[in-house]
């Protein structure tokens, strides 16, 4: 069963973190949340593999409605042996 949230059921202290990827199934959740007025940080997992649109649609257009998005990267350095495979 589908139950819908209510804000004073899930903030308390806490802060809700939301993932967002620049696909529209996540941009469809943190539009749910804000209808639900639930406060929340939206935050996006840098691969490095997406298409420069996607960047664009992260920078430039989903700040607008969500405000600012937290960019996560982690740079990793493979062994010169690896690096063909990574590509």
């Amino acid at each position: 069963m589908l139950t819908t949230a209510k804000p004073k059921d899930h903030i308390g202290d806490r802060v809700v973190v939301a993932s967002l990827s620049g696909g529209k199934d996540s941009a469809a959740m943190c539009i749910h949340l804000q209808e639900l007025g639930i406060p929340f940080k939206p935050v996006y997992m840098d691969t490095g593999w997406e298409a420069p649109e996607t960047y664009r649609y992260l920078t430039e257009t989903l700040p607008r409605f969500f405000g600012p998005i937290t960019a996560l990267r982690l740079e990793v350095k493979l062994p010169e042996d690896l690096e063909g495979i990574a590509c």
